[in-house]
């Protein structure tokens, strides 16, 4: 994406048609993001994000008559995840974050946005809203646990079935995100190459792989076992997706 100047201002990345041609609603990386990225893989072969370790929420008028505050401009926070770089700072369940360094934060994505953003190691002053009193709290930030990516089975070549699929044990984050009750056990999809076997049978991100020719899986050690004794192009596993249990058969 250009500018009338002819300068690079973004990456363009998705489009909205409704005819399946170039015309509808485009969508973009900006520059400074899609730089960042490249120059962390160029020098670390991955993209690095920051990691506070909260989960933010929007504000609803109900909420801020709540809390006391003014408007809805903000992110809530909801969770503090232990030993996390927020947990150490002293921010609390609660607390509203008003503006995060010279960052002032309108709602939750504008929060995991710039937060993501920023550097790991370098620590940033966090305005925040508690008991109706302003605070700063410097935070260092720290590097997501997800930055590399999802473990993928040891060997592709000797699992080409699973090619293209990234997968992690079942832990209390991905639980969050994928809203997975604690009773179901498993390996959870983190990421899913659209052209894969495995997408093509179904499979999807966000499912929770309990079984694989009949046994059981509860992390990522399992899975990798199971495969081990598979001689054909195909394996039949069992998925949890959206509260319901179903077979797919997969084949290479």
């Amino acid at each position: 994406m250009i500018n009338s100047k002819g300068e690079l201002i973004g990456i363009n990345t998705a489009i909205v048609s409704r005819s399946g041609g170039s015309q509808g609603i485009g969508f973009a990386i900006p520059l400074d993001l899609a730089t960042s990225a490249m120059n962390s893989i160029i020098e670390r072969g991955y993209v690095v994000r920051g990691y506070i370790g909260v989960y933010p929420q929007d504000i609803t008028p109900e909420m801020a008559n709540v809390f006391k505050i003014k408007g809805t401009s903000g992110a809530l926070i909801a969770e503090v995840v232990k030993d996390s770089p927020a947990d150490d700072a002293g921010i609390e369940r609660g607390d509203v974050v008003l503006s995060f360094g010279e960052k002032m934060i309108k709602d939750s994505k504008d929060f995991r946005t710039v937060a993501a953003a920023a550097v790991p190691g370098t620590k940033v002053d966090i305005g925040i809203m508690r008991d109706k009193k302003m605070r700063n709290i410097e935070i260092k930030v720290g590097e997501r646990p997800d930055s590399h990516g999802g473990e993928k089975p040891k060997n592709e070549d000797e699992f080409p079935i699973f090619l293209g699929v990234e997968l992690n044990t079942l832990d209390n984050n991905y639980r969050r995100s994928f809203d997975i009750p604690g009773a179901v056990k498993g390996v959870v999809i983190t990421d899913i190459d659209r052209t894969s076997p495995a997408f093509e049978s179904g499979l999807r991100k966000g499912d929770i792989i309990v079984e694989v020719n009949r046994k059981e899986i509860k992390d990522i050690s399992d899975f990798r076992e199971a495969l081990k004794g598979v001689k054909k192009n195909t394996v039949v596993a069992a998925i949890y997706r959206k509260g319901h249990y179903s077979y797919i058969e997969i084949e290479s």
